[in-house]
């Protein structure tokens, strides 16, 4: 069996079985009828061949990034360092 990556999209059983049938590319999947491959491996079937055929389209889900919150004092010039004490710590 091939070297395995770590972004593979098969389930280690699917693959196993794929490799029984002698399917070992993706235009091998992509000619199986697509009847027989949904009544054998169910929609996860249908979705490799889909796949193969360059046909599978999912939705992406957009991820937004977390919001990112600062404090900000500004102090006036000439200000020592003790008095940046006093405008750290709540009045």
């Amino acid at each position: 069996m091939a070297k395995r990556s770590r972004y593979r999209l098969l389930k280690d059983s699917l693959l196993e079985t794929l490799v029984r049938w002698g399917i070992t590319t993706l235009g091998q999947l992509a000619m199986l009828p697509p009847i027989g491959l949904v009544e054998r491996l169910g929609e996860e079937g249908s979705q490799m061949r889909l796949l193969a055929l360059g046909q599978w389209t999912r939705s992406l889900q957009q991820a937004m990034p977390p919001e990112e919150y600062a404090a900000r004092v500004d102090l006036e010039p000439g200000n020592k360092a003790g008095r940046i004490e006093s405008a750290l710590l709540p009045a």
